[in-house]
């Protein structure tokens, strides 16, 4: 579809059009994390940066620390929540650092999964994020230690390898690939790429990532309610607790039936 003219769609039809996009590609980047996570093996890659620009990187080197990725949840315009265990340095430390880093724009402690070493941290990784969705590959494990990230990619066997790392090297020119394996697909495992339900929406994947990984399911002490989860999302509070309950179901669902 193609217009004569330069503002040949109105708004809505733009809207309309945008929308078609996403869910088109949406669909093919379903069915390619599907072979990753049913296919028989992978390719997996290790890559190793020291810029500045990647999450965690800064903090690692000034505070001679390590951070290691439990999960992450992609939010919406590039960025995303980690949580992350960290070892060597204090949280207070690492809260009056990170106000001054511009990689990351919010931190807390979940206390009740790690006292103050477990932290949940809303990061800028526009481009990180970009590249892993658009070469078809998923993150299996991601640490940032005194001032090196190392970050250990999945492509699935038939995917374009060369694709993910030119793309990372085109952000981080400086990023090292270390390693280029095939490995059993099982041994992939992924901080997001549980076999879920492939009709949970992306929102809904939200919910139950942050939720879980935040300490909203913990017992008797929670540590974070569905209103904190809320603001660390950008919806509602009761959006918040639709989509959760929805995920929920949807993943029982996938079990008992």
């Amino acid at each position: 579809m193609y217009a004569t003219e330069s503002e040949g769609f109105d708004d809505r039809l733009q809207s309309l059009l945008s929308d078609v996009g996403r869910t088109v590609g949406d669909g093919i980047h379903g069915l390619t994390l599907r072979r990753l996570v049913h296919g028989d093996s992978v390719r997996e890659i290790i890559l190793r940066t020291a810029d500045e620009e990647f999450p965690f990187v800064a903090a690692s080197a000034d505070l001679d620390c390590r951070f290691d990725l439990d999960t992450y949840v992609p939010l919406d315009e590039g960025s995303a929540l980690c949580y992350v265990a960290l070892d060597g340095a204090t949280y207070d430390a690492f809260e009056s650092y990170a106000d001054a880093d511009p990689t990351i724009t919010d931190s807390r402690p979940i206390t009740t999964h790690g006292g103050d070493r477990y932290l949940e941290t809303k990061v800028k990784t526009k481009t990180v994020g970009t590249l892993v969705y658009e070469s078809g590959a998923r993150i299996t494990e991601a640490s940032v230690a005194h001032g090196m990230a190392e970050l250990v990619l999945a492509v699935a066997i038939d995917g374009d390898v060369r694709t993910a790392v030119s793309g990372f090297r085109t952000h981080f020119p400086d990023a090292e690939l270390v390693a280029k394996r095939q490995v059993e697909s099982s041994s992939a495992t992924s901080p997001t790429g549980h076999d879920l339900p492939p009709n949970l929406t992306e929102r809904q994947k939200q919910a139950l990532f942050a939720a879980f990984n935040a300490g909203y399911f913990d017992w008797p002490s929670r540590g974070s309610t569905g209103e904190e989860l809320a603001t660390r999302l950008g919806i509602s509070p009761q959006t918040f607790h639709q989509h959760l309950r929805t995920a929920q179901r949807k993943v029982l669902q996938s079990i008992l039936e």
